[in-house]
């Protein structure tokens, strides 16, 4: 991204010219969502998963001439220029064919053409008589969070229109309930009980991708959406195992990582939702 900043005009004893830029521009995007294009998609490409009724956006420094989707041999599926909403690129998996299971996609700005550095598939099981790879019968999750304004890779937020959605293969695994209460003088005056569950993404995150770039820097330290807290992700399950959806009131441990391979991230993580408080309000 490259902004022009106007000169201050402000001149030193040493003759260097200073120029200011706005705080609220030092949040520039310094990971490049693009990778340069070739003919069809790498097998050791980042991959991004996908259901039916799946949107997900993402924003880029420019607003896009033209949207190309390919299938993963290169051949065009066609053009949706639908998807691109000035800087924001929206990806609707129904507006494709229910045949399309794998595809990328490229824009093209001024003449030149810039690929996303990640595909698609879409999450198939042994009980739809399809599934790919490793991820038969491994359910699939959802995370996003929110910011007031912008994230530390300049996305920007309140519009309505941007989100850091993604969906990841994953398990997750409830752990206990614990219990927080504050006693005086040995007597219980309030209590808290909240659900633990640990979180274990079963999908390569790609060192350098710009996926691993959302899910570590900005997914996981968003604030869930609609809460005025900074740091509450929220996770909806796919298959409702063990629950259905996780409101993440603690995001509890750091993000460590279950096995390597090739410098590929397999995050693991636990959160935790309030299940009561003291006036028995549950959620």
């Amino acid at each position: 991204m490259t902004y022009e900043f106007p000169f201050s005009g402000v001149l030193i004893g040493s003759g260097t010219l200073t120029r200011t830029r706005p705080i609220g521009q030092l949040y520039d995007c310094i990971d490049d969502p693009f990778a340069p294009c070739c003919d069809c998609f790498p097998p050791d490409g980042q991959i991004m998963y996908f259901i039916t009724g799946d949107v997900f956006t993402h924003q880029i420094n420019f607003a896009a001439d033209s949207l190309t989707v390919y299938n993963f041999d290169g051949t065009v599926i066609g053009d949706f220029n639908s998807w691109i909403n000035g800087n924001v690129i929206t990806v609707s998996v129904d507006d494709l064919d229910d045949d399309i299971d794998c595809f990328y996609f490229s824009i093209e700005f001024r003449g030149e053409r810039f690929c996303f550095d990640f595909g698609l598939k879409r999450h198939g099981t042994k009980e739809l008589d399809y599934c790919y790879g490793g991820d038969c019968g491994i359910g699939t999750i959802t995370i996003e969070s929110a910011y007031t304004t912008t994230d530390c890779l300049g996305n920007q937020y309140g519009s309505g229109i941007y989100s850091n959605k993604r969906r990841f293969l994953a398990e997750v695994e409830f752990i206990s309930n614990v219990e927080e209460a504050t006693l005086i003088d040995d007597t219980r005056i309030s209590s808290k009980v909240y659900s633990q569950f640990q979180v274990r993404i079963l999908q390569p995150l790609k060192q350098n991708s710009r996926l691993l770039s959302e899910f570590v820097e900005v997914i996981m330290r968003g604030a869930m959406k609609g809460s005025s807290r900074e740091g509450d992700p929220n996770i909806v399950i796919d298959n409702g195992f063990p629950v259905e959806g996780i409101f993440c009131t603690d995001f509890i441990d750091g993000l460590s990582r279950s096995y390597d391979s090739q410098r590929d991230w397999y995050p693991v993580f636990t959160v935790r939702q309030l299940e009561c408080d003291s006036n028995l309000s549950c959620n």
